[in-house]
């Protein structure tokens, strides 16, 4: 198979509608990935209650196979979010809920699971960090979204010589920020980076090219998944390439070509998704025992 998510989901509760929307940042690699035509999975911790049952229905919906996912009695996580000129805000959260109290732990037969996919993307949010070594050994590429914690350098010295690929979050970050903490992440071990700077072009670092790529000249709907989308469409490319028997590794031209490809794309269905209310869409409106309960804290 072609991309694994592993680890976070939550739903993201639409204060101003009162609706919520599937997300998580593994999660949404795994869903975007699947929309766009390859073939994934996921693999994380769901809550027994309204919001993962909304969650596991979407993924059923969208062919994404959960078989290996854990339930446990609890809330599933959720984010407060509120949408200002196009922007999503987010408000507050349970913090993976379940996930936190019940995070996944690899079994044998979970790590055997996991060497069936070309890539497997995980998150700084999904409680796996202690987990990662026990992948390092796979064929599998290893991707891993830092979102803002690329900040704290320790963690960049810990993760970083166990993925291949990273993405980090630096809205607003000037380039040579960027090519500072790639140079870094690269030094620690990890063959690519990744920066998305929002409405600024989002650079790529193989260690020999440097490519630079703008987003879409849109006015958004919603940008709650964007970066999310844009690795996930990077990443299925690059699996693609990767199945298709190209040295991606082994020659830097191809890679640059593949990269090249592989971000155009990314920025092209990025640009879709922030035309759309959440990561996936998909929203439905919530109960008035959930409202309450989210409406207190």
């Amino acid at each position: 198979m072609d991309i694994l998510g592993l680890g976070d989901n939550v739903c993201d509760i639409y204060v101003n509608q009162r609706m919520m929307y599937p997300g998580g940042q593994a999660l949404n690699v795994a869903a975007n990935a699947s929309e766009y035509g390859v073939s994934a999975g996921y693999l994380g911790t769901f809550g027994c209650d309204e919001i993962a049952e909304h969650i596991k229905s979407s993924l059923t919906n969208l062919q994404i196979d959960i078989r290996k996912c854990r339930t446990f009695p609890g809330r599933n996580g959720y984010a407060k979010v509120a949408v200002k000129d196009g922007d999503r805000v987010f408000l507050g959260s349970n913090k993976g809920g379940v996930l936190r109290t019940h995070p996944i732990i690899l079994s044998p037969e979970d790590v055997e699971y996991c060497s069936t996919f070309c890539v497997i993307h995980t998150s700084n949010n999904s409680y796996m960090d202690n987990e990662l070594i026990k992948l390092k050994s796979l064929p599998s590429i290893i991707s891993y979204d830092f979102s803002m914690t690329w900040q704290q350098e320790e963690r960049l010295r810990n993760i970083c010589p166990l993925v291949d690929i990273a993405f980090l979050s630096g809205s607003g970050m000037a380039e040579v920020e960027a090519d500072a903490v790639a140079d870094m992440g690269q030094k620690y071990g990890c063959k690519i980076i990744c920066v998305t700077r929002g409405s600024d072009s989002t650079l790529i670092y193989d260690g020999k090219n440097k490519l630079s790529v703008l987003p879409k000249n849109i006015i958004p709907v919603d940008t709650m998944g964007a970066g999310d989308s844009f690795a996930a469409i990077l990443l299925a490319n690059i699996s693609k390439a990767v199945k298709s028997g190209v040295p991606f590794w082994n020659d830097a031209d191809c890679r640059r070509n593949v990269l090249h490809s592989a971000a155009s794309a990314a920025a092209e269905w990025a640009a879709s998704v922030c035309m759309r209310y959440g990561a996936l869409g998909q929203g439905i409106s919530i109960s008035d025992e959930l409202w309450n309960e989210i409406t207190m804290k």
